[in-house]
């Protein structure tokens, strides 16, 4: 579901809704040496794909899936937030990721 192919994370850990009315995702990424674009990419393109699926069907979980963050965090991990409150969740498992 997450577009990851074998060999792009050493590790990883998620939470997706599998049902089509809601906008949720959450993934933290370990990506295996010189893969982390190749990560970033595959996250941004499920976003992407959340955000095409809600755009004329719900609008409150299009603008969920339009606030959503991928980002390489300093430990390394790659950090998809697609919920609620993307920006403060985001910055709270950066905080714990950092910990």
């Amino acid at each position: 579901m997450l577009n990851l192919e074998d060999g792009m994370a050493e590790d990883f850990a998620a939470s997706l809704s599998t049902m089509m009315v809601q906008s949720y995702g959450l993934a933290i990424v370990k990506p295996a040496e010189g893969k982390t674009q190749d990560v970033v990419d595959a996250l941004d393109a499920y976003v992407q794909s959340q955000q095409k699926s809600m755009e004329h069907y719900l609008e409150d979980q299009y603008q969920i899936a339009s606030a959503a963050r991928v980002a390489t965090v300093p430990t390394g991990e790659v950090v998809m937030v697609c919920c609620e409150d993307s920006d403060t969740v985001f910055e709270n498992i950066k905080k714990a990721l950092a910990a």
